[in-house]
């Protein structure tokens, strides 16, 4: 699932930018030209992307430049132009899955997935500071903090925006 249903994924562009720059050098056997593209394309990846955060932003460029040195070795045994396309979708892959995928935190039967549970486990002992027993049972919620939430819900709305962080924002009162 991506960030934003309006955002072109970041993946394609980056999957592309291996393919289109190898195209380039390779019509106009200039390489530069095709460092160029390829350049540009990874700036563009990593200025869109912000977001995701430095790390892995840091893991897809070294996962980019690896593959592309590996397209070059490969090369000679499968062919320029399958060792381009593999490395491109592998990069496409990696990038999907580290940039533009949004993380879940349950299952689609509500059950809390094994990576979600497990940080849960940590934050008993790792967590924030706390009062109370992490792993006590949960209280009933109250009526009066059920009339809070539906008055939260009532007047403010959850807006993604285009950097892919979740805003709350007041309804704009034309009871939309």
């Amino acid at each position: 699932m991506l960030r934003s249903s309006s955002r072109f994924p970041t993946a394609v562009v980056a999957g592309l930018c291996l393919v289109v720059a190898f195209a380039v050098a390779d019509l106009t056997g200039a390489r530069a030209l095709g460092g160029v593209v390829l350049g540009a394309g990874g700036l563009w990846c990593v200025a869109r992307s912000r977001a995701a955060g430095w790390w892995r932003l840091a893991v897809v460029v070294l996962l980019a430049l690896a593959l592309f040195i590996a397209s070059h070795l490969l090369g000679p045994v499968l062919g320029a132009w399958p060792a381009v396309l593999l490395a491109g979708a592998l990069l496409a892959g990696a990038t999907y899955v580290l940039v533009d995928r949004r993380p879940r935190a349950t299952d689609d039967d509500g059950a809390p997935t094994p990576g979600f549970a497990f940080t849960e486990k940590l934050l008993t002992i790792l967590g924030p500071p706390q009062i109370g027993d992490q792993r006590a049972p949960r209280r009933p919620v109250s009526v009066d903090e059920q009339e809070r939430e539906q008055r939260l819900q009532s007047e403010l709305e959850r807006v993604v925006g285009p950097d892919g962080h979740v805003y709350l924002v007041e309804r704009d009162g034309t009871g939309v």
